[in-house]
């Protein structure tokens, strides 16, 4: 499911512009090539990202909204993250029927950018009520890159034999799961939550963007709202 998150960017000239933009697209602004190359390469991808994005926004700010905020500082190569849409270095149930997508594949498995790749066959039972989880064939690890990290390998391979698995989609020839490194840029992900909102734009302050007392009152906001939905959580819990 989709919905609309904030996207902040400070290109290479130290421009800045901030949007709202659907969630479905997020993964393929950072899954991209030329952030591998050079700025300018990376600050047109963007930009085309952008343009509708901005012109038709009333959030043009860097300030959280809908799932939360991201923002991209191509001066300093880094990612920052308060949203639980997507992990932005990974590729979910990609599909090697889509050409652009398996071309890119390509390119980033010939750069080292790979950490690791699952292929899902089509061998999955529909469950019942007998065998509601029942599993004809599992995921398989067909290729693995330069990196060592597979903690994200184990938490997939966690997930498909965890009590919440149900069922998957029918079609699932040949799609599949990817990690991919995002060096040379960092990405520091923020949770989400009043805390994490307050270190996040704490981190914003020191790298240098600058807050109108307007976008100040905006985030002294959306930390008031996080404090307010972890205070329902909290009486909820309590008489639960």
């Amino acid at each position: 499911m989709g919905g609309a998150v904030n996207i902040g960017i400070r290109y290479s000239d130290g421009s800045l512009v901030a949007g709202e933009v659907w969630t479905n697209p997020i993964p393929h602004m950072v899954l991209e090539m030329s952030m591998l190359s050079t700025d300018a390469e990376f600050d047109a991808h963007l930009a085309a990202y952008m343009d509708e994005a901005v012109d038709g926004s009333p959030h043009q700010t860097v300030v959280p909204y809908g799932y939360g905020l991201i923002f991209f500082d191509v001066q300093t190569k880094t990612l920052l993250s308060m949203q639980g849409y997507s992990s932005l270095n990974r590729l979910h149930s990609f599909s090697r029927r889509d050409q652009d997508e398996t071309k890119l594949l390509e390119q980033l498995h010939q750069a080292g950018r790979i950490s690791f790749e699952i292929i899902q066959y089509p061998a999955w039972k529909e469950p019942s009520a007998d065998e509601p989880k029942v599993v004809q064939e599992p995921p398989k690890l067909i290729r693995a890159g330069k990196s060592n990290d597979f903690s994200s390998f184990d938490e997939f391979r966690a997930y498909y034999n965890s009590e919440g698995f149900k069922s998957l989609p029918n079609d699932v020839y040949q799609r599949g799961d990817a990690m991919y490194s995002l060096d040379p840029w960092t990405k520091v992900n923020f949770p989400e939550s009043s805390a994490g909102a307050i270190a996040f734009r704490a981190k914003l302050v020191e790298i240098g963007i600058p807050f109108s007392p307007a976008e100040v009152a905006l985030w002294d906001q959306a930390i008031r709202d996080a404090q307010g939905r972890e205070a329902e959580s909290a009486d909820e819990s309590e008489t639960a």
